[in-house]
């Protein structure tokens, strides 16, 4: 699935998001076919505190929140 808005990251992060019609959809870098959308902020956030919640498992919550230029509060 090849779209006009979606390019690469270059591995930066290894996902491409963006919005479009409202919503945010994310795809991984390797395979354009698949995407995830996103309908609102709160659905948004349950898949960000389900990736936190599988940092925490792996690393432990005493390392840095911190996600590229983000920090975690």
């Amino acid at each position: 699935m090849t779209h006009e808005y979606y390019a690469p990251s270059e591995g930066t992060y290894q996902h491409y998001a963006w919005a479009k019609n409202g919503k945010v959809l994310l795809c991984n870098d390797s395979d354009g076919e698949y995407e995830q959308v996103f309908s609102s902020r709160e659905e948004l956030q349950r898949f960000v505190d389900h990736l936190m919640a599988a940092a925490d498992e792996a690393w432990g919550d005493s390392y840095p929140k911190e996600l590229g230029n983000f920090v975690i509060t």
